[in-house]
């Protein structure tokens, strides 16, 4: 199933970004802004695959050069905390081959951006994921002026409603499924959380590049961590789901009636921290061994624990 990730967030120069550095390592390229010299040419070596800009039709040709496209954005902006450009990371469909990934990218950024008027600079990279095999994702830089004339116009106040974000969430869903039907695939992407989809599961977190590039070197990390503890309560959460479901003879009925007991509270646990999410995992799965345990050694463990007490 195609991964639900999009984040979209704007870069400042009051957080000390700079949209000429962000393009240089997405694309892999040397980049020059005002102060410093962006050399990211080992991405391209790494995991880049696809690098293009897209523009509206009436843009002049200087806003296809990158080098140039991403100076005169920030020339543009004076003050010391101005934002500079907007960045949008979304995870592509592993099931779709890089040039059907770059078609479907061209459409969703054309249909959401470009037709707005912004210049769209994008990035597919397929780096390896954490269980070996690929995590294409696009790196999106847009602009937040109109382009005009030699340089940019106004800024679109219009293009940072928070409301927007949702829209292009909906239109990356739905553009995703049309790529995927068109490939014949039967595999669809919904955007919606697991909870408004009526799916009884504990959603992992987003590792980024990097943390994915330390996991990937067995280098554990919190969030590498936090989803295998989430994977495991997952794991668990389906067997017992799957065992309650069925009828259990007369002496597994106050077992199986603690776990469901069990189980919905262990869904507001997993929802704090991964050290519950563990500490319920394990519980969990001593309950589920016990339960099918034969009764003569449910009882000895009973004994036990009379005789520790």
């Amino acid at each position: 199933m195609p991964i639900n990730y999009l984040n979209a967030k704007v870069l400042s120069r009051a957080k000390g970004q700079s949209a000429v550095a962000a393009a240089a390592y997405r694309s892999g390229e040397v980049l020059k802004s005002d102060d410093r010299i962006c050399d990211y040419q080992h991405k391209r070596e790494e995991d880049l695959t696809h690098t293009e800009i897209m523009a509206p039709e009436d843009a002049p040709a200087w806003v296809g050069d990158r080098q140039q496209l991403w100076l005169t954005a920030e020339r543009a902006e004076k003050r010391k905390d101005a934002q500079l450009a907007r960045d949008i990371i979304a995870a592509l469909p592993r099931e779709l081959t890089t040039e059907q990934n770059i078609a479907l990218v061209r459409d969703w950024v054309a249909t959401n951006f470009v037709s707005k008027g912004m210049v769209a600079d994008f990035a597919i990279h397929e780096s390896q994921a954490s269980d070996g095999g690929k995590n294409p994702h696009v790196h999106l830089l847009l602009t937040l002026r109109p382009v005009e004339g030699d340089g940019f116009g106004k800024k679109a106040r219009e293009w940072n409603d928070p409301a927007l974000v949702t829209a292009w969430r909906r239109s990356f869903q739905d553009i995703t499924n049309a790529h995927m039907e068109a490939a014949n695939r039967e595999e669809r992407l919904s955007m919606e959380s697991y909870a408004t989809q009526g799916i009884d599961k504990q959603p992992e977190e987003h590792m980024g590049y990097q943390i994915d590039r330390l996991e990937r070197r067995n280098i554990e990390t919190n969030v590498g961590n936090r989803n295998r503890a989430i994977r495991n309560y997952n794991r668990v959460k389906a067997l017992l789901d799957a065992e309650l479901a069925e009828p259990h003879p007369a002496e597994q009925r106050e077992a199986s009636g603690m776990l469901d007991r069990l189980v919905d509270s262990a869904r507001a646990a997993a929802a704090t921290s991964a050290e519950m999410v563990q500490r319920t995992g394990r519980f969990l799965a001593e309950m589920w061994e016990d339960l099918h345990a034969p009764p003569d050694r449910r009882i000895d463990q009973d004994r036990e624990h009379d005789h520790e007490r």
